[in-house]
């Protein structure tokens, strides 16, 4: 099916010069916005739904995909559902978070960020998502929130599950199910950006604030209540040249004996933006889980490789070119992806009117090895 998308773009001065060349070719009144040829399979959802949380749900005998967004106006958690991964539904007006808990601020000023649900061992689902808290305005922490249906409406718990303000608070929780122990973790960021010195996405002036990212067991039965101390994987701070400002929203995948967290690098208002990937191989690199890798370590090995690129501003996949893709989730199979990229590149250009708004659309696609390389290898 056809979708609504982008031929043309401005980017950051380092994309910049490429992307105004064919720019100028074309007339000034014509949009940026226009649509892809009969060859491209373009977004699953067209208007703005960024971060998407992806969830399967099977408890009526059949597969129904379900899709959660960051906060869009006053509605804090968007929702759109599929029953075949290719046609989605955006649930129009609907909200699953429709009450924020008692510490975060109230809509429409939550800043309700990257919901991942969840289904738990007694067939209830958890929701994890970043709010602003009433005491500090600036700084997100980590809350959850729970429902007998997938769909909710969720209710939150009273307390965040992490919170460190200190460091600049904390977002971008995102739950991985272990293969070879049966542990859940939750990956997550601590927000170094919102405590930064200024700049692209308040952290490239020196000194750089580092944004860790974060590995918190969790219990098995509740999947809100956290166990022992989170473990440390890797930051920006000893590779600003490759990730720029920050290393955010982490996702966990396992494929053939190997993981890998997927992570974006750059600030997201740029073209830059893009989802990178660290791999950990067991009986290799790991010989007791996930907990065994030296994510740091394999880090710094690995970024200069063009193949731990997953996907970046330019990439053309199933005859779509992406813009700043970024926030990948993936299915419980481990195949199946959904994450945003813009579509409406004027929000790019400098000075632009402030009419004009950034749509982040959720695409809908499948991940798979291309000569040993993780990739996205088609959409839907």
């Amino acid at each position: 099916m056809l979708h609504l998308f982008i031929q043309h773009a401005i980017g950051s001065i380092a994309v910049c010069l490429t992307l105004l060349n064919s720019l100028q070719s074309h007339s000034p009144s014509q949009s940026f916005r226009v649509s892809v040829s009969a060859a491209g399979v373009g977004p699953a959802v067209a208007e703005n739904f960024p971060d998407p949380g992806l969830a399967l749900d099977t408890s009526n005998g059949s597969e129904t995909w379900y899709a959660f967004s960051t906060q869009t106006g006053k509605i804090n958690v968007r929702l759109a559902s599929s029953r075949d991964f290719s046609n989605w539904k955006l649930h129009e007006g609907y909200d699953a978070l429709p009450t924020t808990p008692g510490w975060a601020r109230r809509s429409p000023h939550a800043g309700i960020w990257a919901p991942d649900v969840n289904q738990r061992p007694d067939g209830s689902w958890v929701m994890y998502f970043a709010a602003v808290g009433r005491t500090h305005p600036q700084k997100h922490c980590i809350g959850a929130a729970t429902s007998p249906n997938v769909t909710g409406p969720y209710t939150p718990l009273d307390e965040p599950i992490v919170c460190n303000l200190p460091r600049g608070g904390n977002i971008d929780p995102n739950l991985f199910v272990d293969p070879i122990n049966n542990e859940n973790y939750l990956v997550y960021k601590t927000d170094g950006n919102a405590i930064g010195h200024g700049g692209a996405c308040g952290n490239t002036k020196s000194p750089v604030v580092p944004t860790p990212l974060y590995l918190q067991l969790m219990d098995p039965q509740d999947l809100v209540t956290p166990i022992g101390q989170p473990v440390y994987l890797f930051s920006n701070a000893n590779s600003f040249k490759e990730d720029g400002p920050n290393v955010e929203r982490p996702c966990m995948v396992y494929r053939n004996s190997t993981y890998y967290l997927l992570y974006n690098a750059h600030c997201f208002a740029s073209p830059q933006y893009r989802i990178d990937y660290v791999s950990c191989r067991v009986g290799v690199d790991t010989h007791t889980g996930i907990l065994g890798c030296n994510w740091d370590a394999l880090k710094m090995k690995q970024q200069t490789s063009k193949d731990h690129t997953l996907l970046q501003t330019g990439d053309v996949v199933s005859g779509t070119k992406f813009y700043a893709p970024g926030s990948m989730d993936v299915s419980p199979d481990q195949r199946r992806v959904v994450f945003h990229g813009d579509v409406n590149l004027e929000w790019f250009a400098p000075h632009h009117p402030h009419s004009v708004h950034r749509d982040r659309a959720m695409f809908a696609g499948e991940i798979d090895f291309v000569k040993s390389v993780l990739r996205v290898t088609q959409l839907f």
